[in-house]
């Protein structure tokens, strides 16, 4: 299907001039960690695909930080050249929006501001909630009411070993992060 819509654009004479911007809503676990569907947070769970071209878009380029679908929107927005504060107030329009447009670095090599994403599950199937934040290496896992969990996804890319123990420092930076973001106990 993706293919056809490029092909059309083609055709049209619209592919330089159209952005076309290809994710998912989640993962699945198809077996991983003996799971399957996608109340977790593991990588396949959790990772999700994102590409995206058009006009003035960096050819081949890759962006480790991670970013998160809230980004999509004021992404859309930059892509539309239209700005939110000049809706924002209105009726249907809450006072600010959250996330990161990702047009700085589709269009050239500058940081984002905010170098982590979130992931959170309040679903059937869970005894409480569950908060990811992925931050470089670190993906931190925070269950209200429980012991969190930390993996190292470039020596454990299978998240097979919870080092939260052996480095508490990390533990304790990335739950300061969710706590100034996130109030977990009143979600």
């Amino acid at each position: 299907v993706v293919g056809q819509v490029l092909n059309t654009l083609d055709d049209l004479g619209l592919r330089e001039s159209t952005y076309v911007m290809f994710s998912s809503d989640h993962g699945e676990m198809a077996g991983e960690q003996g799971q399957i569907l996608k109340r977790t947070m593991y990588e396949p769970s959790s990772h999700i695909p994102l590409i995206v071209s058009g006009p003035d878009m960096r050819r081949g380029a890759t962006v480790d930080t991670p970013v998160s679908q809230i980004d999509f929107y004021p992404t859309f927005m930059d892509m539309a050249r239209t700005r939110y504060e000049d809706h924002a107030g209105g009726p249907a329009w809450p006072e600010s929006i959250e996330g990161e447009s990702l047009m700085p670095q589709l269009t050239s090599d500058a940081p984002r501001a905010r170098d982590w994403a979130f992931c959170e599950y309040n679903g059937d199937r869970v005894i409480t909630g569950t908060y990811m934040l992925r931050r470089d290496r670190w993906k931190y896992v925070s269950y209200v009411g429980y012991e969190p969990q930390l993996y190292d996804l470039e020596a454990d890319p299978w998240e097979l070993h919870d080092v939260a123990a052996e480095r508490p420092d990390v533990v304790a930076e990335m739950d300061a992060i969710l706590a100034a973001n996130f109030d977990r106990e009143a979600i």
